[in-house]
């Protein structure tokens, strides 16, 4: 039994590795010799890529898309330039590019980069008082809204550079949502306006962006994982029991979801 253990999961490793190396190729087909990722003129959809391919073992692509980046698409305060470098992200997740941006620079060793891009986020797109990550932009005339996923990428990020007060401040705020909730474990709500919990959509937020039905197709299905993934990173950083338990709890809503989602 454990031989043919061992071999089933050797098989696994050796199927995700050329998965692994598959992607990393389409991906670096489609840089240019500068880095600049292929459509980036029209649209930015290159803010994993330095990550992605610096913990996939290609660190020089990765660092050249980086350097692109830095040089082409982020300003000197560390916030996306205007264009289609930041135009996607200017009513939703607004900090949810510039988050991994910060990762991808703190795998490739680029800390000046990646710390830049770090007080740009905690100064501009965190509520101070709740602790979670606006959903956007700066310059609007914001509703307040703070979102899961954008503040549970933002913890992320948080602990990979060792910024213990973001993270602090993440975890605060997942608890916080998760004890409010009305409709669990059907339903997730994601935002909160100051704290206040965002149950139903109106002018200035739709239902995909306010409602995860997990019973339902086309949902934001990623909010219990994403929020599970920045859990367990806290709580092998800290060592705070709730936060094991609340990774515990949000992932569960995944697998007690039904098949539609």
């Amino acid at each position: 039994m454990k031989n043919g253990l061992r071999i089933q999961a050797e098989t696994a490793i050796r199927e995700l590795l050329a998965s692994r190396d598959k992607g990393v190729g389409w991906i670096c087909k489609r840089l240019g010799s500068d880095g600049k990722p292929a459509g980036a003129d029209r649209l930015n959809s290159y803010y994993r890529i330095p990550w992605s391919l610096a913990v996939a073992g290609n660190r020089d692509s990765a660092s050249s898309v980086l350097s692109w980046i830095v040089h082409n698409a982020l300003d000197e305060r560390g916030d996306l330039k205007p264009g289609a470098a930041r135009e996607p992200f200017t009513r939703v997740m607004a900090s949810y590019p510039l988050s991994q941006i910060a990762i991808g620079a703190w795998h490739l060793e680029q800390f000046d980069v990646s710390r830049r891009v770090m007080a740009f986020l905690a100064a501009n797109l965190v509520d101070a008082q709740t602790g979670g990550a606006y959903s956007e932009r700066p310059e609007l005339r914001r509703t307040g809204r703070t979102d899961l996923l954008s503040t549970a990428q933002l913890g992320l990020a948080a602990i990979t550079v060792g910024d213990e007060d973001l993270a602090d401040a993440s975890f605060r705020w997942m608890v916080a949502l998760y004890e409010t909730q009305p409709d669990l474990p059907r339903r997730l709500f994601p935002c909160r306006i100051g704290a206040q919990l965002l149950t139903m959509a109106d002018g200035n937020h739709s239902e995909w962006d306010v409602v995860t039905d997990l019973h339902r197709p086309f949902q934001q299905f990623y909010n219990p994982g994403i929020a599970a993934a920045f859990l367990g990173r806290y709580f092998a950083q800290k060592k705070v029991p709730d936060a094991l338990r609340m990774a515990k709890a949000y992932l569960e809503l995944t697998v007690q979801g039904a098949e539609l989602q």
